[in-house]
């Protein structure tokens, strides 16, 4: 079996998407502070609202200040919740056959980010690279439920954590053609004197050892990934590769953090920036069941038929393991610092057809992967990082014997 070795680097990924205005309602949490619920929010700031204004790197609060303001509405029957605060916003819905998240602090910059897609792959530093197997479309694949929202104040940094858990549970028998592990997304809204941001623990769980494809040394979540209209109704469109930048070793020190060390500490961390100032940082290691590091590469990907898509890829496991990507905004917390060394851009992208693929368990067309690899010497020709660029900045992940 090949070996991970420490890394990061970029690939690509799939899915497709719905809308759904969320409600509102009071939850609270058991034994822990009420979570206030803002009556007639409805989770999206009206057409003509005034952002908040953008910033780069913010200069760091004082975290002696007391616990923020969170206004939070929907019901977990709704299995959607939408939570403010510091002008940060976001939505978790599970209403729809795909879960997904809505996040922004400026209207005219609303992210939509859908869950849609689950598969494994045999060459992670190169997703076009091999065909993708036991390929799985999580539409309508699982049963949503939310639990209730509690919140918690961290007393050493002053950080509120509002959380709360959405559980899938499969609709049908998993088999090792068609694997459906249990998912749950353990969702954090974390909100400080430096700013406020959503963490979510995605927890992979009960996913059985003969699932695995022989050939196959990582699993792959996708996530289509769009912007919305002001009022949040409907899509203006899919994210552009071509503004796509990576930082592969990232550093925001301007961020909410719990003294526990969650969201922060010393861990290789990695993240993208959609070209609007909004974000996605992940930490470079998930945990497996027992304890162990696997290795996480994050990645990004044009797809002929639905656009483009993040990739989450996690090194071959065994039963089960967590992982904490996080959305950021500028406005809201740092964004990355586009002076870096590290930082790494897209070209305008080659479309393929690998994730379509997925969609419709068909054979990956030949001309997907030879149109990659043709231009794979010029990031900008191909739209994919290549294994060149990141080999010369030293920080690149690959399988070897």
């Amino acid at each position: 079996m090949p070996k991970w070795t420490t890394v990061i680097l970029l690939a690509v990924a799939l899915i497709a998407c719905t809308s759904a205005q969320p409600s509102e309602d009071r939850q609270t949490g058991k034994g822990k502070k009420p979570v206030k619920a803002t009556e007639g929010n409805k989770g999206n700031p009206p057409a003509g609202a005034t952002p908040p204004p953008l910033k780069g790197n913010k200069e760091p609060g004082d975290a002696r200040q007391g616990p923020v303001k969170v206004d939070r509405s929907g019901t977990k029957e709704e299995k959607k919740y939408v939570m403010s605060s510091g002008g940060f916003n976001v939505e978790t819905n599970a209403a729809a056959e795909k879960p997904f998240f809505r996040f922004w602090s400026d209207v005219n910059a609303m992210q939509r980010v859908e869950l849609g897609r689950m598969f494994q792959t045999a060459t992670p530093n190169n997703i076009t690279g091999s065909r993708p197997t036991k390929m799985v479309n999580l539409k309508g694949m699982y049963t949503w439920a939310f639990s209730d929202a509690s919140s918690e104040v961290d007393a050493t940094t002053n950080t509120t954590d509002v959380q709360f858990t959405m559980t899938g549970t499969p609709k049908e028998t998993s088999n090792a053609n068609r694997p459906a592990p249990g998912l749950q997304l353990v969702c954090h809204l974390l909100s400080s004197a430096n700013g406020t941001e959503f963490m979510y623990d995605v927890k992979i769980s009960d996913f059985d050892d003969s699932w695995w494809d022989e050939s196959a040394t990582a699993l792959v979540l996708g996530y289509r990934i769009s912007t919305m209209e002001p009022d949040g109704a409907k899509e203006k469109g899919n994210m552009s590769l071509s503004d796509i930048r990576i930082e592969l070793q990232a550093d925001r020190p301007v961020k909410p953090k719990k003294s526990d060390g969650t969201n922060g500490g010393t861990k290789l961390r990695a993240a993208l920036d959609f070209g609007n100032g909004n974000g996605l940082e992940i930490v470079s290691t998930a945990t497996e069941d027992g304890g162990a590091e696997k290795v996480v590469l994050l990645n990004a990907m044009k797809d002929k038929k639905e656009g483009s898509f993040v990739l989450t890829i996690y090194e071959r496991f065994s039963k089960g393991l967590t992982h904490d990507p996080t959305f950021y905004t500028a406005a809201t917390s740092s964004t990355l610092d586009a002076s870096a060394s590290d930082i790494v851009t897209f070209g305008d992208g080659v479309a393929t057809d690998v994730l379509s693929a997925v969609e419709t368990a068909e054979t990956v067309v030949d001309d997907a992967a030879n149109a990659l690899n043709g231009a794979a010497s010029s990031v900008a020709a191909s739209g994919i990082c290549s294994f060149v660029v990141l080999s010369a900045l030293g920080i690149v992940s690959s399988f070897g014997n």
